[in-house]
């Protein structure tokens, strides 16, 4: 009996597609209005993969849709409920890159820390050069007050996860921030004031970019 404390609790993998034409009563007792997640495959190649609430019914669909023909046998995987498919679909198709998926996943509650990343390498490289050259690395100022042009009249919510909290605050249009009911002069005397030691409040504290996913202030160039 398959454990109610594992994600995937039931799983076919190499499975014929020409089994829907031959034993589609055994396909019924298996996947039908089952939900999880598959693949499609084209001989050893991954072809396709997708998700679905009633596996047999889109796998069927695949037989007559774009990707008829396309592929020869499928492997699915059936779940417990459906909470993070679409998450699992997402990491899949940015690991594998099926040729037959026109979408790459999208993580929306994910924060890309490549920009930061980034930056921070920068940093660490002009450092080091300037040492290499004799020369003192000035480190780059930037003003903690969002300029007008940045953001105009709008108020930015911010979050940050920091040591198993979420903190939560508001950053005024006059550059002021509001955070449980208190006033800090700048983003990164707000950030200060959670993880109590100095703080680039630019880098601490996330918003939601264009896409409404989290990333740094520094990634959005506040």
């Amino acid at each position: 009996m398959a454990s109610k404390h594992h994600l995937v609790v039931e799983h076919l993998e190499g499975i014929k597609a020409e089994m829907f034409e031959r034993y589609s009563t055994v396909i019924t007792r298996y996947v039908d209005k089952r939900n999880g997640l598959y693949a499609l495959y084209r001989g050893t190649d991954l072809y396709y993969v997708g998700l679905a609430r009633n596996l047999k019914g889109r796998l069927k669909d695949h037989l007559r849709d774009r990707h008829a023909g396309a592929w020869d046998h499928f492997s699915a995987y059936l779940t417990q409920g459906d909470r993070f498919l679409k998450e699992m679909e997402s990491l899949i198709l940015r690991i594998s890159l099926p040729e037959g998926n026109r979408v790459k996943g999208k993580l929306r509650g994910s924060r890309d820390m490549k920009r930061e990343m980034f930056q921070e390498t920068k940093a660490l490289m002009h450092e080091e050069l300037s040492g290499l050259f004799g020369r003192k690395a000035v480190k780059e100022k930037k003003p903690d007050k969002v300029k007008a042009a940045d953001n105009g009249t709008r108020t930015i919510y911010l979050r940050r996860d920091y040591k198993g909290k979420t903190y939560r605050a508001t950053w005024r249009p006059d550059g002021l921030v509001k955070m449980n009911g208190r006033i800090y002069s700048s983003v990164s005397a707000a950030g200060r004031a959670v993880t109590k030691r100095g703080t680039n409040g630019r880098t601490f504290w996330w918003a939601r970019n264009e896409h409404k996913d989290w990333v740094s202030l520094q990634e959005l160039g506040w």
